[in-house]
């Protein structure tokens, strides 16, 4: 959307204002063409030289100001017709698409056009971008929803019009600030180019006063994911009139056209190398006249043309853009900047006006925690149905669908009137409703397939089957708490788990819910195989056991210490961590704080605008309570309406207990941004995460405004000490805003509200008042940087099943081995007949060190066979011929991109032998990964 300046509300009338036009016309007709530094340039007409480009496009949010549908049936639907039936009508116009979700309705709604619509793709007229079932955030995305995004929209353009006419350029126009995961991730998916808008606005200048507004950029750290990227000097919206409903005659509009035209490309020629020059045109839902706009634009094309010296103009696409600009620089061998992986352009900051575009990492909450269940439950029914070939691809697409409509720029980061949020909200409840069904259903035919099946009958209440299942590569063992309700309370733990027949032990605990209703908490350690079910049985007793144990929670006077076989967590007087200490190991002061930002005018859903320093919340009132076990211990501190639990297990599996599980129940606050904060002794290093690899942020450190400090954490941020190596790593269930406001304290936005509007075109608040609880899982550890385990242990818990009917009580998977431990299935599903796996090493590119996975060993019963490498899409197979720009069609200069920050600046640069990294080719079904690379692999099975 046109998220910052609002466009003019009035015109000069045209006529008492046309001869000053014509004057200034004939003015810059005068331009001397010796002022051209490139004549006769590779691609230009030798007579005039510069080439500009018209790239026509219609910006169409998947919601906004207006729901997905209210958007499209009001307008997109009525642009798509409009724009085939305008370039029909004339073979030289072109058009660029980019959502490809609305497209899908349109496609489904309007069969008498589809043949129109394919002969102009197939004629070149009409080229897909992006290609994404949205246009993606880039802030508050997954990797895993990113992908999502990307595969849905490809497979949905490969099946209605062929392979050849998958995108090759990203569009990312209009999301707040880009991530260096969407220049990777979209590298891996063979796109060439992309066009990106919104970087910061002091940061955009200097590039184009120095003509390096198009660069390389490699996206990841370890694997060569290089894509040739432009930067909008001027926004995605042009002209700043409407030419669908002009005023005026259409001659009237052509000169005005033609004269902002003439300006744009005057100015933009000195803000890039090439004489190449890229112009938009169009915005927000327009082409909604599209014979009229076209019209416009033919006469302004033929004017231009006949009576400029400087330049030819004609119609384009992305594709016809990048070709030409990309041949400029290998024949002339003009020298490009490579922007290396370790910076990204995040915050978005517009310098001119102070506005720093950090709030939308936390605004929304409870959304954004809606999302990433729903992307991980769409994982788990993906990887049900390989098990058991349910035949549930349709409505598995059909979730996939919506959850990818929640990756949108404007839904997933909480930018978007109330009504569309209940929109999206429902849509995410009917996918999470339709998984859970279509996990019953594949749970239900396993146990139909094995050998021994058990009914479930509802009323039977003395005995009940709990199915577990982990969708994780690695053998776990956790705790697992479930609920039971009882009408009555006997005094002890009435209820006895079995697996398989014999007795395992679990704590209880019990809260009240009226006089005679009753709910139990039920504690217990599970240890299961990678991608397997295990069938528990639960049952209640009439006389105590020795293995189901009742805990009670209660205040214990001076009690500061939390421990288990691994770990000790000092606590404060109020019970907030105070350090944690591995046992015969490291200890650090890590001081829990809840603190609040007061708001002032200008804060809202985009923007984080800070009235002063953080406080701390008031603890005068608060109440202190523990719960000590063998199986887990936690302490409990309330105050004011607020909740805060921290939680020590003891599995005995060190990778598990290290950890500290903390939840924070907090309600909003009028104009106040709620934080946690931990002021520790580690003094170095400040990281978080852009939902693929770790970025290196700034520490603040200084007296400027506390919002530029903000950066995005999807999953994760830490702070590492550069001499010990010790860092401390908060994992996360959702994405974020965090900051190292000063050296050693790390913050997480928790919630915002704000009776402020930003200014940024929702025009009223958008952040209504909820409570809100957030999970995290913290510790001490001695390889921060190898965080992705831990994380995909977290955000992938162990499911409990629901089903009619349970499958062999014995461990039930379709994989012989769990892999290795650095090898993540990001995803693994039925595809188009097939199974498609995505493999990805999670170490970090400095280790340097290649995995090797033979998948026929890993899933022996189903006997992989034809395995061939595809771009992570899925829908094209891997070309190995062209994966370094550098080395393969640029001059680099491998100069870095300097990125300024508050109180100095950072210099991308490229981590040792980063470049090096090439993907390795598969041998049949044998795979060699290299740290940080994701293997996308389509294979037929027996």
């Amino acid at each position: 959307m046109s998220k910052f300046i609002s466009k003019s509300k009035f015109w000069f009338a045209l006529f008492s204002i046309f001869f000053i036009y014509i004057n200034i016309i004939n003015g810059l007709d005068e331009v001397s063409e010796q002022e051209n530094q490139y004549p006769g340039a590779p691609g230009v007409n030798p007579q005039k030289g510069f080439m500009v480009h018209i790239v026509c496009h219609s910006h169409d949010d998947s919601g906004w100001l207006d729901t997905i549908d209210g958007y499209y049936n009001t307008r997109v639907d009525n642009i798509i017709s409009t724009v085939t039936e305008a370039m029909i009508a004339n073979p030289n116009r072109k058009f660029v698409w980019s959502e490809i979700g609305f497209l899908t309705k349109w496609w489904a709604r309007n069969p008498a056009f589809r043949d129109k619509f394919q002969k102009l793709v197939n004629e070149s007229q009409m080229e897909f971008v992006n290609g994404g079932w949205v246009m993606s955030d880039e802030a508050c995305t997954s990797a895993e929803a990113f992908i999502d995004n990307l595969e849905e929209g490809n497979r949905f353009i490969k099946e209605q019009f062929g392979e050849r006419f998958l995108p090759m350029s990203g569009w990312q126009i209009d999301p707040f600030g880009h991530a260096s995961k969407t220049a990777a991730l979209e590298a891996m998916d063979n796109y060439k180019n992309i066009i990106l808008h919104r970087i910061t606005t002091d940061l955009r200048d200097e590039l184009g006063r120095k003509k390096d507004l198009e660069f390389i950029w490699r996206g990841s750290h370890g694997n060569n994911s290089e894509i040739f990227t432009h930067v909008l000097d001027d926004p995605y919206w042009f002209p700043d009139f409407n030419l669908d409903e002009p005023m005026g005659t259409v001659d009237d509009n052509v000169q005005r056209l033609v004269f902002d035209l003439k300006h744009t490309i005057i100015r933009r020629r000195d803000h890039y190398k090439s004489p190449h020059i890229l112009v938009l045109i169009g915005g927000d839902f327009k082409y909604n006249n599209a014979q009229t706009a076209f019209e416009i634009i033919d006469k302004t094309i033929d004017n231009l043309n006949l009576n400029t010296v400087e330049f030819n103009v004609k119609y384009s696409t992305m594709g016809n853009y990048f070709s030409d600009v990309r041949k400029w620089f290998r024949q002339t061998g003009t020298p490009i900047k490579h922007q290396y992986s370790n910076t990204d352009f995040m915050p978005y900051i517009e310098n001119n006006i102070g506005d720093n575009w950090v709030g939308y990492y936390t605004t929304n909450p409870i959304f954004k925690r809606e999302s990433r269940r729903l992307t991980s439950l769409q994982r788990l029914g993906e990887l049900i149905n390989t098990q058991t070939g349910a035949n549930i691809e349709s409505q598995l697409r059909d979730t996939m669908r919506n959850s990818s409509f929640i990756q949108h720029h404007d839904a997933i980061t909480g930018t978007h009137l109330v009504h569309v949020g209940v929109d999206y909200m429902n849509r995410m409840q009917y996918a999470i409703a339709k998984l859970g069904e279509s996990i019953a259903t594949s749970t239900n035919l396993l146990a139909m397939k094995s050998n021994k099946m058990n009914s479930i009958t509802h009323s039977d209440t003395d005995s009940l089957p709990l199915v577990f299942f982990n969708p994780l590569g690695w053998n776990r063992k956790e705790v697992k708490m479930i609920s039971m309700f009882t009408t009555y309370n006997p005094g002890y733990c009435p209820f006895a788990v079995f697996e398989e027949d014999s007795q395992i032990p679990i704590e209880c605990t019990i809260s009240s819910i009226g006089v005679e209703n009753f709910n139990w908490t039920i504690a217990f350690v599970i240890d299961i195989q990678a991608l397997s079910y295990k069938v528990f049985k639960i049952q209640t007793i009439g006389n105590e056991s020795p293995f189901s144990k009742l805990l009670t929670e209660q205040k214990i006077p001076g009690l500061k210490i939390l421990e288990n076989n691994y770990i000790k967590v000092e606590l404060t007087d109020k019970g907030f961590i105070n350090s944690i200490s591995e046992k015969n190991g490291v200890s650090h002061n890590i001081l829990q704080k809840i603190m609040r930002y007061r708001t002032s005018y200008r804060n809202g859903a985009y923007i984080f605008r800070a009235n002063g320093p953080a406080v701390e919340e008031n603890l005068n009132f608060s109440l202190t309570t523990f719960i000590l076990g063998n199986i887990y211990s936690q302490v409990r501190i309330k105050f004011n309406q607020d909740e805060v639990v921290i939680r020590l297990y003891n599995t005995g599996s060190k990778i598990y207990d290290e950890n500290v599980d903390i939840s924070y129940t907090l309600p909003d606050c009028d104009n106040t941004d709620r934080i946690v904060r931990f002021q520790t002794d580690i003094n170095g290093s400040f990281y978080s995460d852009d939902g693929f690899e770790l970025r290196e942020r700034a520490v603040y450190n200084t007296t400027g405004p506390i919002d530029r400090a903000y950066v995005p954490s999807v999953t994760t941020a830490l702070l590492m000490d550069p001499n010990s190596g010790v860092g401390f790593v908060c994992n996360s269930d959702r994405s974020k805003g965090a900051a190292a406001i000063y050296e050693g304290n790390i913050e997480f936005g928790i919630t915002r509200s704000s009776y402020y509007d930003d200014s940024k075109g929702l025009s009223y608040p958008s952040m209504p008042k909820k409570t809100t609880t957030v999970n995290h899982r913290c510790r001490l550890d001695r390889d921060p940087l190898n965080y992705k385990g831990q994380n995909y242990r977290f955000n992938e818990p162990i499911y409990q099943v629901q089903q009619n009917m349970v499958p062999n009580s014995k461990a039930y998977s379709k994989i012989e081995n769990q892999l290795p431990e650095n090898i993540h299935v990001l995803n693994f599903k039925r595809f188009n007949g097939e199974f498609l796996i995505r493999l990805i090493n999670i170490y970090p590119a400095e280790t340097r060190i290649a995995t090797s996975v033979n998948l026929p060993t890993i899933f022996r019963s189903l006997e992989p066979d034809n395995c061939r490498e595809m771009y992570i899409g899925g829908s094209s197979e891997m070309n190995y011929s062209d994966m370094n720009l550098c080395k393969t069609t640029f001059n680099c200069t491998y100069e870095p991109i300097v990125t300024y920050i508050i109180g100095g600046i950072r210099t991308a640069r490229d981590p040792p032998g980063g470049s090096d990294l090439l993907p390795l080719p598969i041998n049949e079904c044998f795979i060699r990964i290299q740290p940080g690379e994701i293997k996308t692999i389509r294979f037929s099975a027996s």
